[in-house]
């Protein structure tokens, strides 16, 4: 958004639904600081981008998954509308015998759970050797549980409340119940904490 707004566009932000408080937060703030001819922020859900995908843009730029990336496609193609499709993957680690492996396991406790784990960009998942497995494992492991999970206000707090109200980590516990292995080993667990959006 800031590139497009430095390059001279005018831009329309619809904030995702799921973060009501974000968006109503942006919607107040944005009037007070920014030129409304440059930068005009829509509220809502579902209805309000069906709206706004009916009508004709220079450029779209969507993050989020494929599924909702096809229907603005195909929005799009209606009037042949440019459109830029951020929709994620997944960002592989190879730790080798080389690394230092604490110093792994804190980077990539680190990148997973910045921002409370809700970034696009984190390590999805670690390729490692046999003979670093275990070490990984276990730095890791200390590395997750010193984490301070609490309110994100509080001095020295490692991650806050998750914005999605707890579908996040309902989301993880149905991948580990769908997981091909049987008995899937899970190497650091905690409770929930305080409320459905504190997870540790």
């Amino acid at each position: 958004m800031i590139g497009a707004i430095a390059a001279g566009n005018a831009v329309v932000a619809k904030p995702n639904e799921l973060a009501p408080e974000t968006s109503a937060l942006l919607s107040r703030l944005f009037p007070k600081d920014l030129d409304q001819r440059a930068i005009t922020l829509v509220e809502g859900g579902v209805e309000e981008t069906t709206e706004l995908l009916t009508s004709r843009w220079d450029h779209i730029f969507y993050t989020g998954n494929g599924t909702v990336g096809r229907i603005v496609m195909a929005a799009a193609a209606r009037h042949l509308t440019l459109v830029t499709l951020e929709l994620g993957g997944k960002s592989p680690v190879y730790v080798d015998e080389s690394a230092d492996i604490d110093t792994a396991a804190k980077w990539l406790a680190w990148g997973k759970l910045l921002n409370t784990g809700q970034t696009c960009v984190p390590p999805d998942y670690v390729l490692a050797p046999p003979p670093v497995v275990h070490r990984l494992v276990d730095a890791l492991r200390r590395e997750i549980t010193a984490r301070q999970v609490r309110d994100a206000f509080l001095a020295r707090t490692s991650s806050g409340p998750i914005g999605t109200q707890g579908a996040h980590a309902a989301r993880g516990r149905q991948e580990l119940r769908r997981s091909p292995d049987p008995s899937p080993r899970v190497a650091a667990q905690g409770a929930r904490l305080c409320n459905s959006r504190h997870v540790r």
